[in-house]
């Protein structure tokens, strides 16, 4: 996605220990309970935020992670 797909804030999540690693995907805007996994042990999480003009613009974002046991199964992820 390129930097009009987020206009403000923006959190980019690749697959792997850096930005060459593949993009899994850009996060901004009104996204919630989106659920990420890589295919391996690693993950980068990038977040880009622009000048505000306003109090009310821009309020960032919350994280959360797990890290699973090798072989466990993908529903072992619940709501929080």
């Amino acid at each position: 996605m390129d930097a009009r797909s987020c206009p403000l804030d923006a959190v980019d999540v690749y697959d792997g220990l850096d930005t060459r690693a593949p993009l899994i995907g850009r996060y901004c805007g009104q996204q919630r309970n989106v659920v990420i996994y890589s295919t391996e042990y690693h993950m980068l999480v990038t977040f880009t935020t622009l000048k505000r003009t306003a109090d009310s613009q821009n309020r960032g974002f919350l994280a959360k992670y797990a890290k699973l046991a090798a072989g466990a199964e993908m529903g072992a992820i619940t709501n929080w």
